[in-house]
């Protein structure tokens, strides 16, 4: 970085980190991103961090190439690319049973932050009076019980289950 290049290749840069590390990581890239107007290519397992960060994805399988779009649009097949053995963002997966179930958004599900727009905002077309900040699954469950323990990145998801079953059924 110090040479400002123009491309700058990146290989699994947060292997290893905690989240909180992971996340200043990914941040630091980001904005050196945005200041310097650098390419970043970014080699990475997590398809969350992928999700967040990226503007594309390039797709490899069987050293060849599967894809390459904007994110949202490689996450529209994200079917495939889990039949193929290779990763998605969690969220993705779950908006993925749950289209399989009858329940789908006219968008495609890829970071959990969307996510809970989309949630959100199918409640309040049902009719929901929703004077909340965050979906939370707590008032139904006993102040000891797992849900009060999960990581609150997850919590969405299971809350999304929760309330499209109550409203789609």
């Amino acid at each position: 970085m110090a040479m400002e290049p123009e491309v700058l290749i990146l290989d699994e840069p947060t292997a290893g980190l905690d989240p909180q590390g992971r996340d200043m990581i990914l941040n630091q890239i980001n904005n050196y991103h945005k200041t310097t107007g650098c390419t970043v290519l970014l080699v990475s397992h997590s398809m969350e961090d992928v999700a967040k960060y990226a503007s594309k994805i390039l797709v490899m399988n069987d050293s060849k190439v599967f894809c390459y779009d904007k994110t949202a649009e490689v996450f529209k097949r994200s079917e495939e690319i889990s039949s193929m053995g290779l990763s998605v963002p969690q969220i993705a997966r779950v908006f993925n049973i749950l289209k399989n179930k009858g329940i789908s958004f006219d968008e495609e599900v890829y970071t959990v932050k969307y996510a809970k727009e989309l949630i959100i905002q199918e409640l309040k077309k049902k009719g929901e009076n929703l004077m909340i900040k965050d979906i939370t699954l707590g008032q139904y469950f006993p102040g000891n019980s797992m849900v009060h323990r999960l990581d609150p990145r997850y919590k969405i998801i299971i809350s999304g289950i929760f309330y499209c079953n109550a409203f789609y059924r």
